[in-house]
């Protein structure tokens, strides 16, 4: 035999060991599942048996405490029905004796009546014959005494005729004028809160609005920019203070008087006909009762949804809603009020001593032309601090008990080098499906999660995806992690942090490209 034909040979039985070593490794795992499968179902059968045995002892118990429950229920009936006959005994011989006593006593009235009548009869007599003697004594004398009494008597009888009908003519005339000036308030009463938007007209109505579970509704106020309100007040820094509407001030308040009477120290200013549309914009869901937050306070105001859930409400009838409440709205008398002004109030007033109020930045319209879009003169860009923000729009402050306790400011941030870490699992549709079900082997096999049945960790992932040799290349090299993750390098503010990347990308605004508050940018 050649060295050639010697090393194939050799070559061939150290495949077919090879093969008959994978053959064996199958088979051993075979039947190692094939014994995990026999365990589960014998103790599923034991689970099975032990059930049915105790279902079967609680059904004999609850057949027990009714049989117990039902007896107990007969004796009781006996027992009630024995009482009611002796109670109706007793009802009747008490009826029979009371009725022989009453008859005893009606025969023995009836008796001392006679008598009585008798004797009051011969008593009669006599006095008729005495009177009939001195009547015609003094006949003349009283005819004439008869004559003048009647007279007067007839004059008193007038007398109280005529002052009993000016005293009723009097009472229907003060009941008429009551009834009309009653119904002259309702109506002025109805006009007035037909003239309020929904909202206010729920505060109006509302029999207790002191209350922070109402207040909590109301905690974001939109702070307008002073020298947004007052122009002449641009380049100040009372320009740059933020007022709230007088109406927002009442919501939180709890007052139902939207003038504030009691507030005399508070500075006031007028609102436009283009601040009204600037804040429609923003607070229109409000006003409406058309958030959903607000539906509980909508279904307060009878026939307000007619007779369909607020959140089954088509769009024709909550534009005709948003349409209504923005003509009452724009025809309000209405002001604005210092932010500090009613922060300086706010610990005196008991249910919003606890609240984290909200005042969002906000910048009013100007110019008839921006009201056509949703433009603004971004002021802020010339305040002093406008670069604490990163060349973005100040956004919310918060206060509690009337304190400022912090805003939103956007974070810096930095690309991470670390991939999101996940661990698939097997899943029956979008559920998770865990080793205790039946199909938890199967649906392994069927996923390609094999490892998950022998107790093996699966392959390292990147965004739940199993990482390529390429991709684990990039990611040791130090190279950019997939799908652009970020990892801040600063804590989070108050609020939401925005993210500002250090890849020489355009800063964004707000979230919006080169905008402010949602408005284009100029």
């Amino acid at each position: 035999m050649s060295e050639s034909e010697l090393q194939a040979a050799r070559a061939k039985e150290a495949e077919q060991e090879k093969q008959k070593q994978t053959d064996e490794e199958a088979k051993k795992k075979d039947e190692l599942r094939k014994k995990h499968e026999a365990r589960k179902k014998e103790e599923e059968r034991k689970r099975a048996e032990a059930e049915a045995a105790r279902k079967r002892e609680e059904e004999e118990e609850k057949k027990r405490k009714e049989e117990a429950a039902e007896k107990e229920r007969l004796q009781k009936e006996l027992e009630e029905r024995e009482a009611e006959r002796k109670r109706k005994e007793e009802e009747e011989r008490q009826r029979r004796e009371e009725e022989e006593e009453k008859a005893r006593r009606e025969e023995a009235e009836k008796q001392r009546i006679e008598e009585e009548r008798k004797k009051k009869e011969e008593e009669e007599q006599k006095q008729r014959e005495e009177e009939e003697r001195l009547h015609r004594e003094q006949l003349e004398r009283e005819a004439a005494e008869e004559a003048r009494r009647q007279h007067e008597e007839e004059e008193r009888k007038e007398r109280e005729r005529r002052e009993r009908a000016h005293r009723e003519d009097m009472e229907r005339k003060r009941a008429a004028r009551e009834a009309e000036q009653r119904r002259f308030r309702e109506e002025q009463e109805r006009i007035r809160l037909d003239k309020l938007p929904p909202l206010l007209r729920w505060l109006d109505t509302c029999p207790n609005p002191k209350l922070p579970v109402l207040a909590e509704k109301f905690k974001r106020i939109q702070g307008c920019r002073y020298d947004t309100i007052r122009p002449e007040a641009n380049g100040t820094a009372e320009g740059r203070e933020q007022w709230v509407l007088n109406t927002h001030a009442a919501l939180l308040l709890g007052e139902k008087d939207l003038d504030l009477s009691r507030y005399t120290a508070w500075e006031r200013a007028p609102v436009t006909d283009l601040a009204k549309l600037s804040l429609w914009r923003v607070e229109w869901r409000l006003y409406s009762l058309l958030d959903d937050k607000l539906w509980d306070l909508g279904r307060q105001l009878p026939e307000y949804y007619g007779d369909e859930d607020p959140s089954e409400l088509g769009f024709e009838t909550k534009q005709r809603l948003k349409a209504e409440a923005w003509e009452k709205f724009f025809n309000m008398d209405m002001f604005f009020v210092k932010v500090s002004d009613l922060m300086y109030t706010v610990p005196n007033i008991p249910h919003l001593r606890h609240i984290r109020l909200e005042v969002e930045y906000r910048e009013l319209l100007e110019t008839e032309a921006q009201s056509r879009g949703w433009g603004t003169c971004q002021k802020w860009k010339q305040d002093p601090d406008s670069a604490r923000y990163n060349r973005l729009a100040p956004r919310c402050k918060y206060y509690h008990n009337g304190a400022f306790v912090g805003e939103d400011k956007p974070q810096l941030a930095q690309t991470s080098s670390t991939p999101f870490l996940d661990k698939k699992v097997p899943r029956r549709g979008l559920v998770q499906v865990f080793p205790d079900d039946p199909d938890y082997t199967r649906i392994c096999l069927e996923q390609g999660l094999e490892h998950l049945i022998n107790g093996h960790l699966s392959p390292p992932l990147v965004n739940g995806i199993h990482s390529s040799p390429m991709s684990q290349k990039s990611m040791a090299s130090g190279g950019p992690p997939m799908n652009g993750m970020v990892k801040a390098l600063t804590p989070g503010s108050t609020s939401e942090s925005l993210t500002i990347s250090n890849a020489g990308h355009e800063t964004l605004v707000n979230g919006i490209n080169g905008n402010t508050n949602g408005n284009p940018a100029h």
